[in-house]
């Protein structure tokens, strides 16, 4: 017994210095109960603490990756003090509360789910004004009268409705751009130390609405006050369920991983203190993220009750973190809750699924079918029920597949959730690039592949088109075409031209004084024009160097921009390619530079062929013009002394393939002009998605046909022959 009570004051004494030395720092941390009895007015006489308070035997942090052992917990009878707790409950809740009253509660004689209450309760109180603000701007914003907002206003109220209540914790700085006043106080920093101190005490459902909370805060603090909270949840994920790891795993999103590197975990200003900090905080996540990971994919049978935007939301948020078998067990699951759960029809569900496959950058055939199952139910009840108008939700959803191939440039760079971006029409800002669209464009598209080519698929389009075409009170007026014309350029980038609305527009055109009605900001006439069709219908004469800045990809841009620079001999920089040029590097880089890279690796180390990326080349001292390619291949002659070989190679997608205008465009400019030089196009889609033998088979075939192609080609002469590498700004 002598050993038993000499082994609880150690402890105690071991816990006395934990909270001891942790709170040091805060010199007027006792300060609470003077500011209590100097206002006793304005609190309830109950809540002074009666006597002094014993030191409480709670560790700060657990250190031990097992369950929080509960022996040592008190036992406290509440019983005599239950009016106290209540009154204390009913002031926290007190809507005339200010922020500062409610720091000036002294939660050091308080267990510790009253002082999780507490710190919940300044969080409400901070939330709730600024709330009201952001509905009121909401409300605002999308409150314009009939439908001319109906499609960005659904989906934001949509989003808001769906996860208002599944994110854990409170955001008190929802709407704030600057630090408040209270956030850096003395009097918060005990509360929520303190509060985290004892957070071992506390039940699983409050310790998963703490680290809800901490999630917004946690930048503010040290890094090892959300890495406690994170172990604590390690040890105890057994005993969560699903819906909950689910909930948990939005938490820790924003936590940079350990395998990013250093660099992106701390600030070059941090001291080796909180630079140690925070990759024990990264490590806790990455732990929480691989028990989260494990738990779900050994309960594959339980996820089959959880929506499609439910598994898309964890799939996404943990991807960084999958393995591509893992991955592609997930969005199994998601296809099949699709089939299973065949309610999930709603248009914000169609968006959301484009959305989320955008950010993963994965391409699922199921999934995608079945957004585009959703167009032909419409179109079937659209006939069934004449007098339902259909063309708003048919042209949203056609909108977010559109975005879903090509990319969202008009997202970056913009704040919120993507869900609403994905329902305006995919166009580049301004007719302009941004100059961040490298770096921040996290929806740089998804090639959809040949799925859009099948017949039922182009039925689909086909119907769609019909039906707007033949709607009565759509069609009459510059307004109805314009939104003819907006679908149409959906379609369009999808591959399909929809060459009933197109004669449609032409005929009002003929038909009108002027075309000064049609859309202008962007044209999306002739952005149509520029996207689908057969190169021969295409005047490149009349091709406005202005009218290409909206098109979305950077590609097709730059396609155009080299084709004509040599049809109306204008120079890289009056062209616009020399601008454009490292931002094409950036986005085909990967692809290219990989792809290189096996072909020399199949070739040898003595092998006379050169490979060069994105170089120009020119070999006639009369001729100003150079030619660009993803991949130049060069030469020498040995059957011809002073001779050299040449290729060019374009390295494209299946969307450029579909999309055919501008690849077919600078194609036929190249092969008019550089008789003397084979151009080539390498399919890369289709590549990427062999296994790796498969890859060398078609690098194989590839190198087989390229050196048929520089065999009859006449070549150039070597003195004249100059290639470079332009410099990337």
């Amino acid at each position: 017994m002598i050993a038993r009570f000499h082994h609880a004051s150690v402890r105690v004494i071991r816990c006395i210095f934990h909270v001891d030395n942790y709170l040091r720092h805060l010199t007027n941390a006792y300060f609470c109960t003077d500011s209590l009895h100097s206002n006793s007015s304005t609190f309830p006489k109950s809540l002074k603490p009666k006597q002094k308070r014993e030191h409480n035997t709670y560790e700060l942090f657990m250190r031990d990756q097992e369950k929080p052992v509960q022996e040592h917990l008190e036992k406290e009878t509440l019983s005599s003090d239950d009016a106290s707790l209540q009154s204390l409950e009913k002031y926290l809740y007190d809507p005339t509360r200010t922020i500062d009253e409610l720091l000036a509660v002294d939660i050091r004689p308080l267990p510790s789910v009253v002082r999780l209450t507490c710190l919940e309760a300044v969080f409400e109180r901070s939330r709730t004004s600024q709330l009201n603000l952001m509905k009121t701007k909401a409300l605002s914003k999308n409150g314009k009268k009939g439908s001319e907002n109906w499609p960005e206003k659904y989906l934001s109220m949509e989003h808001i409705a769906r996860w208002d209540n599944w994110d854990l914790g409170i955001d008190p700085l929802i709407q704030q751009s600057f630090e408040p006043d209270w956030l850096r106080s003395p009097r918060f920093e005990l509360l929520i130390l303190a509060t985290v101190g004892s957070a071992n005490q506390l039940p699983l459902s409050r310790l998963l609405n703490l680290a809800g909370h901490l999630r917004y805060l946690w930048r503010y603090y040290d890094p090892m006050v959300f890495a406690s909270v994170l172990r604590l949840l390690t040890s105890q994920i057994n005993e969560l369920g699903l819906r909950e790891i689910f909930r948990l795993a939005s938490v820790i999103r924003e936590i940079p991983r350990l395998s990013s590197g250093t660099d992106s975990l701390v600030e070059k200003s941090q001291d080796s203190s909180t630079t140690k900090a925070m990759l024990i905080l990264s490590q806790e996540a990455d732990l929480l993220r691989t028990s989260i990971i494990m738990q779900t994919l050994s309960r594959v049978s339980g996820l089959e009750e959880f929506e499609a935007v439910n598994l898309l939301r964890l799939t996404e948020e943990l991807n960084a973190s999958l393995k591509p078998a893992e991955r592609a067990r997930l969005l199994t699951n998601v296809e099949s809750s699709l089939i299973l759960n065949p309610q999930q029809q709603s248009l914000y569900t169609v968006v959301y699924i484009c959305t989320r496959l955008s950010l993963l950058s994965t391409y699922r055939k199921g999934i995608v079918n079945r957004c585009l199952g959703q167009l032909r139910r419409k179109l079937h009840l659209a006939h069934r029920f004449p007098g339902t108008d259909q063309s708003r939700w048919l042209s949203t959803a056609v909108t977010a597949l559109a975005n879903l191939s090509v990319g969202a440039p008009q997202a970056v760079g913009q704040s919120g959730d993507s869900v609403t971006w994905f329902a305006q029409l995919p166009v580049m800002p301004n007719a302009s690039i941004p100059l961040e669209f490298t770096t921040a464009n996290s929806h740089p598209g998804v090639d959809l592949g040949s799925t859009l080519s099948v017949d039922w698929i182009q039925e689909i389009f086909t119907d769609l088109t019909g039906y707007l075409v033949n709607r009565p009170d759509n069609s009459s007026d510059s307004r109805g075409l314009s939104f003819h014309l907006e679908v149409a350029y959906c379609l369009a980038l999808l591959g399909y031209c929809a060459n009933s609305i197109v004669e449609q527009a032409y005929t009002f055109k003929t038909n009108t004084a002027n075309g000064a009605s049609l859309p202008r900001h962007p044209p999306f006439l002739s952005l149509i024009e520029l996207l689908i069709g057969p190169w021969t219908t295409l005047v490149l004469d009349s091709v406005n160097l202005h009218n290409v800045g909206w098109l979305p990809r950077v590609e097709w841009q730059f396609y155009y921009r080299l084709a004509l620079e040599l049809f109306k001999t204008l120079s890289p920089s009056d062209s616009g390619s020399a601008d454009q040029h490292s931002i094409y590097v950036a986005v085909k880089n990967v692809q290219v530079t990989g792809l290189a890279e096996m072909l020399r690796a199949r070739l040898g180390t003595d092998n006379a062929l050169d490979i060069l990326t994105f170089s120009r080349c020119q070999w006639e001292d009369q001729n100003p013009h150079s030619y660009f390619s993803d991949i130049l291949f060069k030469k020498e002659s040995t059957k011809s002394r002073g001779m050299s070989k040449l290729a060019l190679c374009f390295v494209c997608q299946k969307r450029d393939l579909y999309v055919n205008r501008p690849l077919d465009s600078l194609l036929k400019v190249y092969r008019d002009n550089a008789a003397e030089v084979p151009i080539l196009v390498f399919d890369y889609s289709t590549w990427a998605g062999l296994d790796a033998s498969g890859q060398l088979t078609k690098c194989d075939e590839f190198l087989t046909e390229l050196a048929q192609a520089m065999l009859n080609a006449p070549g150039v002469q070597t003195a004249q022959l100059r290639t470079w590498i332009p410099e990337v700004t």
